[in-house]
């Protein structure tokens, strides 16, 4: 029987407690994972699948953020103009409650009451913006949770 040129050269590099030694490790390795370290091996895999499922999901975090940026400006700005309008409204308001105090007339009510509505309309609005948000947050938990479902460490 020939035994393999690589195979001698590798033995020869080898002391006799180099051998005992690696044989020592092979064999602990081996009664830990049957004996003891099954559990163990399988928790190791079941956690290097569960990260490899966590970084593939995190591949459209970068797309969703920029989603999310743009929806925030968007938001911003429908906000600031909303505001704009309030203000304006009230300021209206506030004339008409000025006149109003110093004069006794029945088509200022109109007036304030059409000022009133706008004012309703633009909270509304703002409302609105508000829910928009608060769905875009629940959309930011779901996707947290499916990078990082409870109960997982």
């Amino acid at each position: 029987m020939d035994v393999p040129d690589w195979l001698i050269e590798f033995l020869d590099g080898i002391s006799l407690w180099d051998a005992i030694a690696i044989s020592a490790v092979i064999i602990a390795v081996v009664w830990f994972i049957v004996k003891k370290g099954w559990r163990g091996a399988t928790s190791f895999a079941r956690a290097i699948l569960h990260t490899s499922d966590v970084m593939s999901k995190l591949d459209v975090l970068p797309d969703f953020t920029v989603r999310v940026d743009a929806f925030m400006d968007r938001t911003d700005e429908r906000m600031a103009k909303n505001t704009e309008v309030l203000e304006a409204h009230t300021e209206v308001l506030d004339a008409h409650t000025r006149q109003l105090e110093n004069t006794h007339s029945t088509n200022l009510r109109d007036d304030i009451d059409g000022a009133a509505q706008a004012a309703a309309g633009a909270q509304q609005t703002a409302e609105e913006a508000m829910t928009a948000i608060r769905d875009m947050q629940e959309q930011l938990g779901r996707l947290a949770d499916a990078i990082n479902p409870k109960g997982t460490s």
